[in-house]
């Protein structure tokens, strides 16, 4: 029981697997969990709208702070969405070039069809 790895491990509580996983989160998408933290407030501002009908310098301002915000939102959506897309297109070069982009992988099936070796066909 001295050596330290006999120890067992501190169970850890929800609160440190929350704020675990927000600090990956931060970690992987800085901005994007901004604006998730963002919402919210402009959840809420976007709720005054019906208070300031009767004013309308007031209501074209939020209005367009709401209409700022959403394309922020979209904006940010979208380079995540071409980001994914593009890191899918190099795993897929990638997983391409392991296999049938590698020479002596093609040349072992190669050989391995001349030779005969084939499954089975479903009979």
């Amino acid at each position: 029981m001295d050596n330290p790895s006999d120890m067992p491990k501190a169970h850890r509580t929800l609160a440190q697997h929350v704020a675990r996983g927000l600090q990956e989160l931060h970690q992987w998408r800085p901005t994007s969990f901004y604006l998730l933290l963002a919402t919210p407030l402009v959840l809420l501002l976007g709720a005054q709208l019906g208070r300031l009908r009767d004013n309308p310098g007031q209501f074209a301002f939020v209005l367009s702070l709401l209409f700022v915000f959403f394309a922020i939102v979209v904006l940010r959506a979208l380079m995540d969405l071409l980001e994914i897309m593009r890191k899918r297109l190099r795993e897929e070069r990638d997983s391409f070039q392991q296999t049938l982009g590698d020479q002596g992988f093609v040349n072992a099936l190669r050989s391995r069809q001349q030779n005969g070796a084939h499954t089975p066909k479903d009979e």
